[in-house]
């Protein structure tokens, strides 16, 4: 692409060389904070909640491998933010690490919480289940009613699935994200044929929606959205 003088927009990616003008990032994780501190944790009541999370970088990110997986980090850190302004202290064992954003992680999750809570006193056991994609929480609900499990269970993305299985979840709003990253490209294009050079790197927050359905435990079916706008 550099050697094609194509400018590229990073979306949730933070990358630096060119050809890359500009990077489009959710603004932080708050939107995942407040779900678990004010509607999980005070709203529900719930106290005792597990994390299904990526266990290493996602290997769809692009960029410098030896780097972190930002975006992974900040949902973990959104997570213990919110225990602790709760008291509530964070469990290691509580934090279910999988593979990857699929199906079958979510299924072997879904035996790795039955597992623990089958070894723990009913006043210890998981409340509700948090997890950072609508895949992995659409595969954990879908395993919890298998087994005649009312796990309450909440998802990241927004996907069509989660509108679908009525899963609550956070909205990283893809179509606005689209427009800014058009905007970025066309703006870097017309820089481009005026200057003959890329224009300086960008990078550009997008704050991220809570939307609350069914899937925590809310027993109304209507749906509404909850923004977090900063």
């Amino acid at each position: 692409l550099n050697r094609h003088r194509l400018p590229v927009a990073a979306v949730h990616n933070r990358l630096s060389d060119p050809p890359v003008i500009s990077n489009v990032l959710p603004a932080d994780e708050r939107a995942l904070r407040d779900l678990i501190d004010q509607h999980l944790i005070k709203q529900h009541g719930y106290h005792r909640l597990a994390l299904v999370t990526l266990g290493s970088p996602n290997p769809l990110k692009m960029g410098d491998p030896s780097r972190d997986d930002w975006s992974r980090i900040g949902r973990i850190n959104a997570y213990q933010e919110a225990l602790q302004l709760n008291g509530i202290e964070y469990d290691e064992c509580l934090v279910i690490k999988a593979a990857g954003h699929t199906f079958e992680e979510g299924y072997l999750a879904y035996e790795k919480i039955r597992l623990l809570n089958s070894s723990l006193p009913p006043e210890r056991q998981i409340q509700a289940v948090i997890c950072t994609s609508d895949t992995l929480a659409a595969a954990i609900m879908a395993m919890a009613r298998r087994h005649g499990d009312e796990l309450p269970v909440t998802g990241f993305d927004n996907l069509p699935l989660a509108e679908l299985l009525d899963i609550t979840t956070v909205d990283q709003r893809a179509k606005d994200v689209g427009r800014l990253t058009f905007r970025h490209l066309y703006n870097a294009m017309s820089y481009q044929k005026r200057k003959g050079e890329f224009p300086p790197v960008v990078e550009e927050g997008i704050t991220m929606d809570t939307i609350i359905r069914c899937s925590c435990g809310c027993p109304h079916q209507g749906r509404y959205r909850e923004e977090t706008a900063h």
